[in-house]
This record gives C-alpha cells, sequence and structure tokens, in this order.
C-alpha cells in the first residue's frame, strides 16, 4: 500500500496536455512536455487545479474568444495554448471577476482534463 507521501495523481489531457498533482502540495502542467505552470500554492475547485498568475508562463497564452458561465463562481474566460506555431484552443480558464463565493480563485488558471488515473511512486 502506498504512503500518503509516494500518492501522486496524473491527469492525461488531450494533445499531450499532462496536469501533474503531487500530494506533497505541488502542482505542475505540461503541455507537449513543456512545463507552462507550476507552483506549490494553489487552489482546488471541483477536481481541478487553479494556478496563481503568477506561476503561469504567460508567453504560452492568448486571449480566447471563448466565454463560459458557472452559476456559483461567475463568468470564465479561456486561453489559447500557442507554441511552434501550433494551437490549443480553449486549453486553460480563469475567473476574472469570480462571485463571492469563489473569490478564492479570482484570475488563477486552471487547464482542461480529460481522463484521470492514480499513479504510485515506487
Amino acid at each position: 500500500t502506498p504512503t500518503f507521501d509516494q500518492l501522486f495523481i496524473q491527469f492525461f489531457l488531450p494533445k499531450k496536455i499532462n496536469l501533474i498533482w503531487n500530494l506533497k502540495m505541488h502542482a505542475t502542467a505540461k503541455i507537449n512536455d513543456t512545463v507552462v505552470a507550476e507552483t506549490d500554492n494553489y487552489e482546488v475547485v471541483e477536481g481541478n487545479i487553479y494556478f496563481p498568475p503568477s506561476s503561469v508562463k504567460s508567453d504560452y497564452f492568448k486571449d480566447s474568444s471563448t466565454h463560459t458561465h458557472c452559476g456559483w463562481k461567475g463568468d470564465a474566460s479561456y486561453y489559447n495554448f500557442e507554441a511552434d506555431g501550433k494551437v490549443v484552443k480553449d486549453v486553460a480558464w480563469y475567473y476574472p471577476q469570480p462571485y463571492d463565493k469563489a473569490k478564492n480563485i479570482k484570475d488563477y488558471v486552471a487547464f482542461c482534463k480529460c481522463l484521470h488515473r492514480a499513479v504510485y511512486d515506487d
């Protein structure tokens, strides 16, 4: 049985986008083997890791025209990932003016995920 320190959760995302959450309080977001965000200080909301803006490598991201609405968080804005002439649309989102219940994630950036599994460190 793995110990708490050995447990890692890895999320596999489309187009080789990986989000790794280490339960030692460290989170890393990777897109095509490129680290795009890394921090020990993040928020988890509805199973999504929200990275503080200062931990995100903003050079890789451009504003998207996509916006969605959440009944308790507010209106989300999206980013496209751009590198080496390739674009991954709407790969990340944030809440620039969240409702009161979601103030803790104001401007924090989350990355999309489709599949997740637990990975254990031997």
